[in-house]
C-alpha cells in the first residue's frame, strides 16, 4: 500500500456508482473570525451527501500533545538557527494548521467514517467533486492518505519556487491505475532531497483507519507546516 499519495485527477473511468456508498465524514478548517468563508463553504457544502462539521482553526498552543512544541521552532528560526539543515517558518498560520489538523484527526480517530475530508475554507469545489471522492475511495484500495491538486515547488529556491501542478513521470504511483486512477503522484520530499515539494493542503482524504497512525506520528516527530509534514512523515504505514 502507498500510503501518502497526491491526487492530481478528481475523476476516473468508473461510471457506476458503487453498491454501498462508504460514510465519509468532511471537516471543514474554518477562523472564528472568518464568517465570510465560513457562509462560502456551507453554500457549496449543501450538497454533500453524508456529514459535515465545522473545525475552528486554533494557535499552535492548543495541541501540547505534540511532542515537540512549536514554540522552540519558533524561537529557533527567529534567533537564525538552523535546525536540520532546514529553518522553519515563524508564520502562525503554518504553525496554527498542523496543529488544528492535528485536532481532526484526534475528533474523527473514533469515529465510524469510513473516510475523512479534511476541507480548508478557502476550497473551491467542482460540482462533481462528491461523485469523484465516493468513487474514488470506493474503487481505490490502495491509500491511506491522499492531498488533492498540489502544487510542486522548489522550497530550497527563493524560498519555494513554483514548479508548477504537472508532476514527472517519476514521481507516478501504480496504486489505484486498476481503477482508472492514473494520475496519483507520491512526493519524492525527505530530509535528503529538498527540491521536490507538494505543497497545499486544501483537500485531504484520508482512510479513517489510518488517523491513529498519524496521531502517533505527530506526537513523535517534529512539527512542521502541514504540507512539508506529511511529505516528510507519511511515508510508510
Amino acid at each position: 500500500r502507498w500510503p501518502a499519495l497526491h491526487l492530481l485527477q478528481v475523476a476516473s473511468s468508473r461510471q457506476a456508482p458503487p453498491a454501498v456508498a462508504p460514510k465519509i465524514d468532511t471537516y471543514v478548517i474554518n477562523l472564528d473570525d472568518r464568517h465570510d468563508r465560513c457562509q462560502c463553504m456551507a453554500s457549496q457544502l449543501d450538497a454533500a451527501p453524508q456529514a459535515v462539521y465545522r473545525q475552528p482553526a486554533v494557535p499552535e498552543d492548543a495541541c501540547p500533545q505534540l511532542a515537540t512544541p512549536f514554540r522552540d521552532f519558533k524561537d529557533a528560526y527567529d534567533n537564525g538557527v538552523d535546525i536540520g539543515k532546514r529553518k522553519v517558518d515563524n508564520r502562525t498560520a503554518q504553525r496554527s494548521l498542523l496543529c488544528t489538523n492535528y485536532q481532526v484527526w484526534q475528533r474523527a480517530k473514533d469515529s465510524d467514517a469510513d473516510f475523512v475530508v479534511i476541507l480548508e475554507d478557502d476550497a473551491i469545489l467542482g460540482e462533481s467533486f462528491w461523485a469523484a471522492v465516493t468513487d474514488f475511495v470506493s474503487s481505490c484500495n490502495g491509500f491511506d492518505y491522499v492531498a488533492v491538486d498540489t502544487l510542486e515547488i522548489d522550497p530550497v529556491f527563493h524560498g519555494g519556487f513554483a514548479l508548477g501542478f504537472a508532476h514527472p513521470d517519476a514521481e507516478r504511483s501504480q496504486a489505484c491505475a486498476d481503477a482508472g486512477y492514473t494520475e496519483l503522484f507520491q512526493s519524492p520530499f525527505s530530509s535528503e532531497n529538498m527540491s521536490r515539494l507538494h505543497a497545499g493542503t486544501h483537500c485531504q482524504i484520508i482512510r479513517r483507519s489510518y488517523l491513529s497512525q498519524m496521531v502517533e506520528v505527530a506526537e513523535s516527530n517534529m512539527a512542521l507546516p502541514m504540507d512539508t509534514w506529511w511529505n516528510l512523515f507519511l511515508k510508510s504505514g
